[in-house]
């Protein structure tokens, strides 16, 4: 018989009748109190985060939000806040991506230039020679 689970919602043969998932590590995530396939859903169509609106905002500011390595920041984002199923070093170590992947979207960009970001930014080459 062909079920969904109930935790991935990913189709599978059930040996039983009674079965309701696809695997022992999603049967594991179901005890542990993870969300339900259908709720993982209704969680991924509410409102972003903060951190994904501030991702997004900054990325659009520098005009960097449409290029690959924007998108895979962003994509990081969304994956910190919206995945119930990770544990806090996998958290930890989307955390440390996301700051090396907005460090390569933003470089050579200046946010919030002013007259004197300007001459700051030029005796800075100047003094590095660049």
């Amino acid at each position: 018989m062909v079920r969904h689970c109930d935790v991935c919602s990913a189709e599978y043969v059930a040996k039983r009748r009674s079965s309701r998932f696809c695997s022992d590590r999603c049967r594991k995530r179901a005890n542990r109190g993870a969300l339900t396939g259908h709720a993982k859903v209704l969680e991924l169509q509410m409102e972003p985060s903060p951190l994904v609106a501030a991702v997004e905002a900054e990325l659009r500011d520098a005009g960097r939000l449409g290029s690959s390595v924007g998108q895979q920041a962003l994509h990081l984002a969304i994956r910190m806040t919206t995945s119930a199923f990770d544990t806090g070093s996998s958290v930890a170590a989307l955390n440390k991506e996301l700051t090396v992947t907005m460090q390569r979207a933003l470089k050579d960009v200046i946010i919030g230039v002013g007259p004197l970001d300007e001459l700051r930014v030029r005796r800075a080459r100047k003094l590095t020679g660049k």
